[in-house]
């Protein structure tokens, strides 16, 4: 099986919404999946966990919320400061960075370089945040 194929594959396997075109939707196979990226499920398992840079309230698992607040009070012993820019994303808000962002004019690759497609991401499951 050629990488096109498995990475087209690998694409449809997440659910789609439907509302990027067709093309859209090859190249992100063709140029996010080769040899398949894994693919997240979206949690419902979410606590807040306060705002973000942009004052956005921010959700995470229990788990890795407990562990943010951990880390939010060594920061206070140790003189650092963190900043919280993003911690759950659903598949669809990630759908729509792929939208605003192609809306906008960027390239498939150019967004690819910093956002994977949806579905790929581990934002999806409560557990990430950066």
């Amino acid at each position: 099986m050629n990488a096109l194929y498995t990475s087209i594959l690998c694409v449809l396997a997440v659910e789609t919404t439907g509302r990027l075109r067709a093309q859209e939707t090859t190249a992100l196979a063709t140029t996010a999946s080769m040899g398949c990226l894994p693919i997240y499920q979206e949690t419902s398992d979410l606590v807040a966990v306060g705002p973000d840079v942009a004052g956005r309230q921010q959700w995470l698992q229990p788990a890795a919320a407990r562990a943010w607040r951990g880390m939010q009070r060594a920061e206070e012993v140790d003189g650092v400061s963190l900043l919280l820019v993003s911690a759950f994303r659903s598949v669809d808000q990630q759908r729509q960075i792929f939208e605003r962002k192609l809306r906008a004019g960027q390239t498939l690759e150019a967004i690819q370089a910093v956002n994977v497609p949806p579905g790929f991401s581990q934002h999806h499951t409560g557990t990430a945040s950066t």
